[in-house]
């Protein structure tokens, strides 16, 4: 019973202070490493806090990652970041286990709901293959959530799946974000051009072999 009333007190907490600070209408990158400098010492737990938010899919987890990258030191960033993401990983996971488990079923994608099998087997492997394809995603913290998988599991693999994405957003998130916004709209449109082409070929691709398989078994 405790279990949810602690959620509810976290949460409103959070969600209380995101509101109090302009967070819900301004979620970038200068606002959130304005919040985490003007608390100080508080900016740490700050940080935290506010990645606890991203469990429950209000606010993207990416300006956090960037926001500890650029305020803190690399070995001290990389611990708030892996702590924030486990805290919104718990967040995301008890929600949709306690308070939102209606709710989140009837919404909850099919593709995400195919895991639930894998769980039962292989419940570690299984949380970290999640994580590391899908990283912070709420639909994942939820997934899991409402599948059979312990907590002690779902701890320990999604440690683990986090570390590569962690070290990356931590180490190079900066960088990409700066090398990013100085390419020219025309490399966008030339990449995303690319992107369109590659999706097609790969959908003609994929059809060509079905309608070849039968004339292959005939």
């Amino acid at each position: 019973m405790w279990k949810p009333i602690l959620l509810v007190v976290l949460l409103v907490g959070g969600i209380g202070t995101a509101w109090a600070t302009g967070l819900f209408e301004d979620v970038s990158l200068d606002t959130i490493r304005g919040l985490v400098e003007e608390a100080g010492w508080w900016g740490p737990l700050l940080l935290i806090t506010l990645f606890g938010l991203e469990g429950l899919g209000v606010v993207p987890a990416f300006p956090f990652l960037l926001t500890a990258a650029a305020v803190w030191p690399p070995a001290e960033a990389l611990a708030i970041n892996m702590i924030g993401a486990l805290w919104a990983s718990l967040v995301g996971f008890t929600y949709a286990r306690t308070l939102g488990r209606e709710f989140i079923a009837q919404r909850l994608p099919e593709r995400m709901r195919r895991f639930e099998r894998r769980i039962t087997e292989r419940a570690i492997p299984t949380v970290i293959g999640i994580r590391l394809m899908f990283f912070l995603a709420p639909y994942a913290h939820w997934a899991l959530g409402l599948s059979p998988v312990s907590l002690r599991a779902y701890l320990i693999g999604t440690t683990i799946g986090y570390v590569p994405w962690v070290v990356a957003f931590t180490f190079f998130g900066s960088a990409m974000v700066e090398w990013t916004s100085r390419q020219p709209v025309e490399f966008w449109i030339v990449i995303g051009a690319a992107t369109v082409l590659g999706l097609v070929a790969l959908g003609a691709w994929r059809a060509l072999r079905r309608q070849s398989a039968p004339e292959s078994s005939d």
